[in-house]
């Protein structure tokens, strides 16, 4: 595997010395039975599921889980859904990104002491070394199948075209910086009022100044107040239907209430009705399964049952309707709607065009710095594609030469500009070969479930690979889910994916990569399980030496 996605950076070492390369052996029993799509939960504490698609007409399922690299938040998400679908729903096959075929852990994976190999994955998985996935692997002792479904030539030059982007970050993000701060004095010189409260209120929910329910109420009350229609708003009018439940239930009462009405229904269920119901509650408790799951169960209980119904419950039976509407949000579709809508307003209150240059140049000047961090979604890389002229440097710098003595702006462009232009189609290609893999990842996935006779499914993959997935699998006509795994800190700062794509040892790594190769050279026939052992025992020793230096220097 070389350079080409290091799930492991001491790992794979030991891995490529050890020159695993037969294939997977599972055993099929016959053609599986595909869980339907309404069996599946994702406990709130490790995930959202925020697309499906359902093909009555398929018996395949591919559950996509939406990667955030080398965030060991959603590592750690990745790790539980994983280890969930595999044990309680019979998943058999793992694919991911960055890497091509069989991705072999077995000698970590049966080491004997847990608690060793426990820690020390958890060590590496904070450092970025290996993901949620290889995790996963390595802890359920090589249970389920796990490959690399990308292609060499394609991963290895996107990761070429992500290092040359590094480069040129901090100019291009200055000049982004500049242009938009420029862009800013114009907007409070030349914005009629109405346009500026709107925009004001935009920029602080963007900062995170106003929350995104009061962003979505302050929005739905201009939508009124312009009488613009919103039938086609799916998401967005679910989202403003929670909003308003949300406000008449009293969240006190729901936890007495739903133990009431469990207390009642244990009294009036038998035999197994009542055995599932106790399992459902218990398994709710202890974060097993999912509000969803459990309140649509406990709602389908209640409706069946004689003499129970949620008159008595009445903040339990707001609560499940909030529960439920707020479930049927597509949440991708969503945050587009909410585009779509300020688009919407804006075009209500524009007065001069002036304001409206001034709106597509705010815009534009985001993209491009997004296009720089390669953070752009497919749906924005095509409006860059439809109007890559108007993101030519000359374009912000004409407007404000020409605009700014009219308005007494003040202003000095930052000298990166002179660099910007000529960066442009690196940057794209970036893109371009990431969209390629979209399509690869899929069909290799697919694949790989025939061979091996089963017909669902997990292929983990960054976000930005999501729309790419859902169209190559509808083409395919495969049901899915997207799910996003949960994460309390994003901590970009101290993320260390770049330094990993850039191969980058701490002093920890480096050590054992010098005793790998010089035990590879002195002793080419060493026991591959032993040599594992060992290395996992002497790492466990190392961490723990080091983090005890660290302590006492504190």
């Amino acid at each position: 595997m070389g350079n080409f996605k290091r799930y492991f950076i001491v790992i794979i070492a030991i891995l490529c010395f050890i020159g695993i390369n037969s294939a997977i052996a599972i055993s099929a029993d016959g053609i599986q039975e595909v869980k339907s799509l309404s069996n599946l939960s994702i406990p709130d504490n490790f995930g959202t599921i925020k697309d499906k698609y359902i093909n009555n007409y398929s018996d395949l399922l591919i559950v996509h889980i939406q990667d955030l690299h080398c965030n060991y938040d959603a590592q750690q998400s990745i790790y539980k859904m994983l280890d969930k679908l595999v044990n309680e729903h019979d998943f058999k096959l793992v694919t991911v990104e960055g890497s091509v075929g069989r991705l072999e852990t077995a000698p970590f994976s049966n080491y004997p002491d847990e608690e060793i190999k426990a820690k020390v994955a958890r060590y590496f998985v904070k450092r970025g070394r290996i993901d949620g996935a290889a995790y996963a692997h390595i802890m359920n002792k090589s249970s389920f199948a796990f490959w690399g479904a990308d292609n060499t030539t394609l991963y290895k030059q996107n990761a070429e075209a992500f290092r040359g982007s590094l480069d040129t970050r901090a100019e291009n993000n200055a000049f982004c910086g500049n242009i938009k701060s420029i862009l800013g004095k114009f907007k409070q010189k030349a914005y009629n009022k109405k346009l500026l409260m709107l925009d004001n209120q935009i920029q602080a929910y963007k900062n995170e100044e106003v929350s995104f329910g009061e962003f979505a109420v302050y929005l739905n009350g201009l939508i009124a107040g312009y009488k613009i229609e919103k039938e086609n708003w799916r998401n967005f009018n679910k989202l403003i239907m929670v909003l308003e439940l949300e406000k008449d239930i009293d969240f006190t009462l729901v936890d007495t209430q739903r133990s009431k009405c469990i207390e009642k229904l244990s009294k009036r269920l038998k035999d197994e009705n009542l055995s599932k119901l106790l399992d459902m509650s218990l398994h709710f408790k202890t974060a097993d399964i999912g509000a969803v799951e459990f309140y649509s169960y406990l709602k389908e209980v209640v409706d069946n049952a004689s003499r129970v119904n949620f008159e008595d419950y009445p903040e339990l039976g707001k609560y499940i309707d909030y529960i439920l509407v707020y479930n049927d949000i597509k949440h991708m579709g969503l945050f587009e709607e909410i585009n779509r809508i300020q688009d919407a307003i804006k075009n209500k209150q524009f007065m001069r065009e002036i304001e409206r240059d001034i709106d597509r140049l705010s815009k534009n000047i985001e993209v491009l710095k997004n296009l720089a961090n390669l953070k752009l979604t497919t749906k924005t890389l095509d409006y860059y594609r439809k109007n890559r002229s108007q993101f030519l440097a000359s374009n912000f710098i004409n407007f404000i030469t020409e605009n700014a003595p009219k308005y007494r702006i003040k202003y000095t462009i930052n000298p990166a500009f002179r660099k910007i232009d000529a960066r442009l189609p690196d940057l794209e290609k970036f893109y371009s070969l990431a969209l390629e893999r979209d399509k690869i990842l899929v069909d290799n996935t697919v694949n790989k479930m025939n061979q091996i006779n089963i017909k669902q499914a997990i292929l983990v993959a960054g976000g930005f690979h999501t729309e790419g997935i859902i169209d190559a699998l509808k083409k395919k006509g495969i049901s899915y889910l997207v799910v996003t795994p949960k994460v309390n800190e994003l901590d970009e700062e101290n993320n260390p994916y770049i330094s990993v794509l850039m191969n980058e040892r701490t002093p920890f790594e480096e050590h054992l990569h010098k005793q790998l190769t010089r035990n590879k050279r002195s002793n080419p026939d060493a026991i591959v399980f032993q040599q594992a052992a060992k290395y996992f025992a002497d790492a466990h020793k190392l961490i723990f030496k080091n983090l005890s230096k660290e302590k006492a220097g504190e």
